[in-house]
């Protein structure tokens, strides 16, 4: 087996999915991909109006930085 094959197939066993084995990622995985899709879907369910007042507004400026450093953080 070559090398890279060898190292590729290393690296699925260890993320905990390979679709060719019939290996589902772990439950953790496919909850946390589920809740940010509805997450996502529910920010594009509110309304305009909402987004629009002052306090909202400068709240979700700082949301792309808090989200940010959590993955500086956890990585």
């Amino acid at each position: 087996m070559d090398r890279t094959v060898a190292h590729v197939e290393q690296s699925r066993d260890l993320v905990g999915g390979c679709p060719e084995k019939g290996i589902r990622p772990p439950f953790p995985v496919r909850s946390d991909s589920a809740g940010c899709y509805l997450l996502e879907l529910a920010g594009l369910w509110v309304p305009l109006t909402w987004v629009e007042q002052p306090r909202v507004a400068r709240v979700v400026d700082f949301v792309p930085a808090a989200l940010l450093t959590a993955l500086v953080v956890a990585g």
